[in-house]
């Protein structure tokens, strides 16, 4: 009899039937998968966290830079457009007054023979258009002084293109403003 153990066979714990051990079976597995999930992503996480700051945020940070340098190459370009542009401009208007070589010392003297054929007129302002016209503002005292104004214009040696474009009497003043457009020839420098 003492071959035989199954004499001093004995358990403390309740047998379990088969569906309680798949029961258990099943759960370890489950908490072993919930495990592994976690596992899998937290190291899903630091994959994109250690790629995110050693791949994405540099060239993102590089990009920002490139797009910085584009923006302040743009603008510098822009304001060199700009004073070319206003150079142009510049140059354009001025052409006339380059290409006819006009001395100051010609706008002055006809200003002077303008105001010396009858005592009492002023030139009140002068002016150069774009075209190369000149202007002037002449304030006389009478309206019958503006057909001898004209008149003595034209004969101004140099002087052509005369022409009237307005005369303008003031109500307060009296004073009659004559403006008169004319061309001044160029000098032969």
């Amino acid at each position: 009899m003492a071959s035989d153990r199954s004499i001093f066979k004995f358990n403390i714990l309740q047998t379990k039937s088969v569906r309680q051990r798949q029961i258990e079976y099943e759960r370890d597995n489950s908490t072993l998968y919930a495990l592994l999930l976690v596992l899998f992503a937290s190291f899903v996480y630091l994959a994109i966290v250690i790629t995110q700051g050693t791949i994405i945020e540099p060239r993102r940070l590089e990009a920002l830079e490139l797009l910085g340098q584009r923006e302040d190459i743009a603008q510098t370009y822009a304001d060199i457009r700009s004073l070319n542009g206003e150079l142009f401009i510049k140059t354009r208007t001025l052409r006339p007054v380059l290409d006819k070589n006009i001395d100051a010392k010609e706008i002055f003297r006809v200003a002077d023979a303008i105001i010396a054929t009858k005592p009492g007129l002023i030139i009140e302002s002068y002016v150069r258009e774009q075209e190369g016209d000149f202007v002037f503002v002449v304030v006389s005292s009478t309206v019958t002084d503006v057909p001898e104004i004209i008149r003595d214009t034209i004969e101004i040696d140099g002087v052509s293109d005369v022409m009237v474009r307005n005369v303008f009497i003031s109500e307060e003043t009296n004073l009659v403003r004559t403006t008169i457009a004319l061309t001044i020839s160029a000098t032969d420098a």
